[in-house]
């Protein structure tokens, strides 16, 4: 998988790495970047990603016009997750 996109998180604590294999990959700066966890909720290539404000969520675009948006568990990577309530998101400053 070759990476279409990538973001550090507004905290500087996060890498997103958005792959051509419809995967985000969520790494830790302090861990030596390895993939601490992969949201695979994407049905195609992912072509944009973005953080919230407080680094607490991200939205990513797809080559089939996707927009999804995932929960960020900053206390343990494994833990983050989708999020299928994009109307909860809609005011929130994005970086």
């Amino acid at each position: 998988n070759w990476i279409e996109a990538m973001d550090y998180s507004p905290c500087g604590k996060f890498l997103a790495v958005g792959t051509h294999g419809m995967t985000v990959c969520l790494c830790e700066v302090e861990k030596g970047y390895k993939c601490a966890k992969a949201l695979t909720s994407h049905n195609s290539v992912i072509t944009h990603l973005d953080w919230s404000a407080d680094s607490k969520h991200i939205r990513s675009t797809d080559k089939g016009y996707e927009l999804l948006f995932f929960d960020i568990d900053h206390e343990d990577l494994t833990k983050s997750k989708q999020n299928p309530h994009a109307t909860a998101l809609k005011d929130l400053e994005w970086a």
